[in-house]
């Protein structure tokens, strides 16, 4: 909301950031997602702003350059430059997609993203190299080419699926 290029939605985000800040909390934040207003108008109203706390990303600025967001326009400063998709809500999205062109009733669609995640959490197969379990035994004997493991000492091993059982 700092980066609108309305003027009214900037001075009502550095007012809630103002008015988080002049309360705060001694606790530790427990982060919660808050349930969304699909009544909503405006973005400005998917949530209720009275418990929020505030973005890490603001929370470096003194309240003067957080005022000086209300009077200039500048989506090119540096708090804006963050990305703000990950891998995991870009495969988030993909997952949403997929499921919406399966299922028709929201909590069919509900359930099928469910499974879908819970089946990627449940599978060994590793999302990223650094989870890559990998004997240091076999590694060092077998490659693969093609789908298919191949050792110096033989031809061809085994397929992946079954490499794969041997490791897990």
């Amino acid at each position: 909301m700092l980066s609108d290029s309305d003027k009214s939605i900037r001075r009502n985000a550095v007012s809630t950031i103002l008015n988080i800040r002049k309360e705060k909390s001694t606790s530790q934040t427990v982060f919660e997602v808050p349930p969304i207003n699909f009544d909503a108008k405006h973005y400005s109203n998917l949530i209720n702003w009275e418990n929020s706390t505030e973005s890490p990303l603001t929370k470096d600025l003194s309240n003067d350059e957080l005022l000086r967001f209300v009077e200039t326009h500048d989506s090119e400063a540096p708090i804006f430059l963050y990305p703000c998709h990950s891998q995991a809500v870009e495969r988030g999205v993909k997952t949403v997609r997929e499921t919406s062109l399966s299922v028709s009733s929201e909590d069919s669609h509900q359930a099928l993203v469910r499974n879908k995640i819970e089946a990627r959490l449940a599978s060994n197969n590793p999302s990223s190299k650094s989870q890559l379990r990998v004997s240091s035994c076999i590694g060092d004997l077998v490659h693969q080419v093609d789908g298919k493991w191949f050792s110096p000492f033989h031809s061809r091993i085994r397929t992946f699926e079954a490499i794969h059982k041997f490791w897990v």
